[in-house]
């Protein structure tokens, strides 16, 4: 009896645990919706995620969307930065679009989720959402596109 109160009380005692958010990679969740990320931005704000998304190289900037998220009333595009910790990643990206005359690709990357409005920034530029690119885990060829996948 004293054992099975013990066991209610330390399940309990984790429940009520609050989450590390820098953690949400290494606790082995896999990928995080790219629409989660819309729907819970305050959970996810500074927290490391690994998520697919198809990347646009732009003129100025580079963003990721999902198209299962066109209908999120931010829009669906975040910022895409690539930090110097993962420029051998952004060379390998770079590699892809140029060899396959393109200026998109499906990523699957592990990342630092910023919600610019939960964190009181106020910028200019395109989103309020920002990935910080840690490591490049998958690159392909975008939807829409012909030819198979290829990790990196």
């Amino acid at each position: 009896m004293i054992l099975v109160a013990l066991l209610f009380v330390s399940s309990g005692v984790q429940t009520q645990k609050p989450q590390n958010q820098a953690s949400i990679v290494e606790r082995g969740t896999g990928l995080v919706s790219f629409c989660d990320l819309f729907r819970n931005s305050e959970r996810y704000n500074g927290a490391t995620v690994q998520v697919s998304a198809t990347y646009v190289q732009g003129f100025h900037e580079a963003t990721v969307y999902d198209e299962e998220c066109r209908e999120t009333p931010s829009g669906h595009h975040f910022e895409a930065k690539f930090t110097s910790d993962s420029k051998t990643d952004l060379s390998a990206l770079s590699k892809f679009l140029k060899k396959n005359k393109t200026k998109e690709a499906q990523l699957t990357i592990i990342a630092i989720f910023h919600d610019d409005l939960v964190s009181g920034v106020i910028r200019a530029g395109c989103c309020r959402y920002s990935l910080e690119v840690k490591q490049l885990v998958a690159v392909g060829k975008a939807a829409g596109e012909k030819t198979d996948s290829k990790s990196k």
